[in-house]
């Protein structure tokens, strides 16, 4: 199984085996897995299967655990990304390891929310054709001076 790059400043907390929901963990076939845990995000990879999603651990919105084919193996990862919310169903053999691991973070053992983007962050997206506009916003919003909004004007120009 191919090793999953550390992001700068990154810790590896735990690796796992996983497997798709009613798979066996330790199937052949690319039915094998790997979910890894830092304190940044978590990331399942099935390098047999092409599939790989990383999630930071702010954007994730629920780890719950579901009852399946092994009841207490299978779990659901709730996130957003790209402005949509996304889940992951897996299964593992090592739930008292992500327990122990996981029981402090607040999205923990939480329902799934299919929560839609906030309407504040899609306001405040880059659109490169708008940089004037986005300094006119942030100069309104007092968040720059009209000395910061007249160089950063001129740099863009």
């Amino acid at each position: 199984m191919k090793d999953i790059p550390l992001w700068e400043n990154e810790e590896n907390l735990l690796e796992v085996k996983i497997g798709l929901p009613g798979m066996i963990a330790n199937t052949a076939g690319g039915r094998t897995g790997k979910l890894m845990i830092t304190n940044m995000r978590i990331v399942c990879s099935f390098p047999g299967l092409g599939l790989f999603y990383e999630m930071p651990h702010d954007m994730i919105t629920s780890f719950k655990w579901d009852s399946g084919f092994l009841r207490g193996g299978n779990f659901k990862i709730t996130w957003f990304v790209n402005q949509q919310s996304a889940q992951v169903h897996y299964q593992t053999n090592h739930k008292k390891k992500i327990v122990k691991l996981l029981e402090k973070m607040p999205y923990y053992d939480k329902p799934a929310v299919l929560k839609p983007w906030p309407v504040q962050t899609q306001e405040n997206r880059v659109d490169e054709n708008n940089l004037t506009g986005i300094l006119k916003t942030r100069y309104a919003k007092g968040e720059i001076s009209k000395e910061e909004f007249d160089e950063m004007r001129k740099d863009l120009e």
